[in-house]
């Protein structure tokens, strides 16, 4: 798709770990340094709901794959 990867990715599972342990469904999860926005994944995938901020638009279109074209990038 000639996205560039973020180069700080990290596996599903640990933003999982975290959100599971730390948070119960329903909550609001903060990634204040969303990159390719695994976290936001994550989190929806576990029924809480996600905010995300990154600096970089360009990390922020490019996570759009994660979720389909129903997400809004604000």
């Amino acid at each position: 798709m000639g996205i560039k990867p973020h180069p700080a990715r990290y596996p599903l599972g640990l933003p999982e770990f975290f959100i599971k342990f730390l948070t119960d469904p329903g909550d609001l999860v903060l990634d204040p340094f969303a990159g390719s926005n695994v976290t936001g994944r994550a989190a929806e995938d576990l029924g809480r709901h996600w905010l995300a901020v990154e600096l970089d638009q360009n990390y922020l279109k490019a996570s759009k794959f994660r979720f389909g074209p129903q997400m809004s990038l604000v």
